[in-house]
């Protein structure tokens, strides 16, 4: 490996160190995101599900190389192809700055390790080591591949190679916005740049056998209205609000009131602006850099149908486990396996087990998933007796064992 790829150990995960420096030929994209599992009914009305409640970064960079660095530039995406299990540090670019700089005041993102380092010698510093000796410092993130990387060659003499990556570590190592309140969305897109009508119909059109003529469902369901627009932040301030503002609705699942952006029927009146309930449209908020202090997102906002404009969003609650389940085989007592057998509807299932000492017998929590349906239920068994004392009593067991015997619980995010 050069010199600008280096094996470091944070927070005992193996991590390739990656360190060459970005020209802005192709601008870098950095990222927040949540996962969002949503369901919409026939209606048009949604339920929203996250599936942590941290945000995540990402990250999309481009390294330009010129044909005299064509042996680096064949080295990368070897090297980064035969990582293995191993994962990628990579400085976040937004938060790239002289080293007397880096100061909360200063940077967008908080990162729970930083490097100081010469981009054009791959020289660093990490954490505690850190002395300024190099002209600039960044923070860290811990991460993974998404995509495998490409590479390309441009107009004979320049090599592109481009990663996009997750951040994926311990909650030790996460990187967190480094919040900057908002209470509104109050930003005003690019009107250099058009803002689009997304709105849809919840009308649908089914043909019918050979007839000639279609039937419709839905017609009597209301519009949804949506609006894609490009903003512009010009300060770094102002994209930790916008960052801060989408945390805080974890992505997709929170609403919140939001102006149209396609409204002729305005009439330029102070206050009299049309407003609407809103979700943000994606799970991620792109920020395509123009230099570190300038970046451009494009935006979805889709309106929230059960809401008046103004009134609160419904609860959504996370899809968070409270306890980490280890499972048992009941053929082969082996941790980590699932059973299964057939009803005598014929029905298959899959029985999850989980097992501990219950005075004089082993008790056994066990999860029934039907394949057929939809339904989960669960069932406590005590040895060989299946008696209803002996089940209830599991079940306050179970509900009450001590710290020792709990399994370890799961941070949520």
């Amino acid at each position: 490996m050069g010199t600008w790829f280096h094996e470091v150990s944070i927070d005992g995960r193996e991590c390739l160190l990656v360190l060459p420096g970005l020209d802005y030929a192709v601008r870098p994209r950095i990222g927040r995101s949540f996962r969002t599992d949503i369901g919409e009914g026939r209606t048009g009305i949604e339920t929203r599900v996250n599936n942590h409640n941290v945000g995540r970064l990402q990250v999309s960079y481009t390294y330009t190389f010129s044909k005299d660095d064509s042996a680096i530039a064949a080295d990368m995406p070897a090297t980064l192809l035969a990582l293995g299990n191993k994962r990628l540090a990579l400085p976040i670019e937004c938060d790239r700055l002289p080293a007397a700089d880096y100061t909360d005041a200063l940077r967008i993102f908080t990162a729970q390790h930083t490097i100081n380092y010469n981009a054009a010698s791959g020289s660093y510093d990490f954490d505690d080591d850190i002395d300024d000796s190099h002209p600039e410092t960044a923070g860290l993130v811990v991460c993974s591949l998404m995509d495998r990387p490409t590479f390309r060659l441009f107009n004979d003499f320049e090599y592109r190679v481009t990663i996009r990556a997750e951040e994926d570590s311990p909650w030790g190592t996460r990187v967190a916005v480094n919040t900057l309140a908002l209470a509104a969305w109050t930003f005003e897109p690019d009107f250099a740049r058009p803002v689009e009508d997304l709105s849809k119909w919840q009308q649908k059109r089914d043909q019918i056998g050979r007839g000639r003529e279609q039937s419709r469902s839905g017609d009597d369901a209301p519009a949804k209205r949506g609006e894609r627009a490009t903003f512009t932040f010009s300060e770094r301030n102002e994209l930790r609000q916008a960052l801060t503002f989408f945390e805080t609705q974890r992505g997709q699942q929170g609403a919140f009131t939001v102006p149209k952006f396609l409204r002729p029927e305005w009439d330029e009146v102070d206050g009299n602006a049309p407003v609407m309930q809103a979700r943000f449209g994606t799970d991620v908020f792109w920020m395509d850099f123009a230099n570190q202090d300038q970046a451009r997102a494009n935006l979805i906002f889709w309106q929230v149908l059960i809401l008046d404009e103004g009134e609160p969003d419904q609860a959504h609650a996370p899809r968070c486990p409270a306890v980490k389940l280890w499972w048992q085989d009941r053929r082969r007592s082996t941790l980590g396996q699932t059973g299964s057998r057939r009803s005598p509807s014929g029905r298959r299932y899959d029985r999850v087990r989980l097992t501990w000492p219950c005075q004089s017998k082993t008790c056994a929590l066990e999860q029934v998933i039907g394949r057929s349906s939809c339904g989960i239920s669960w069932g406590v068994h005590c040895g060989p007796s299946r008696s209803t004392t002996s089940i209830a009593n599991s079940i306050s067991r179970f509900a009450n064992l001590n710290r020792a015997t709990r399994m370890a619980p799961l941070r949520c995010g």
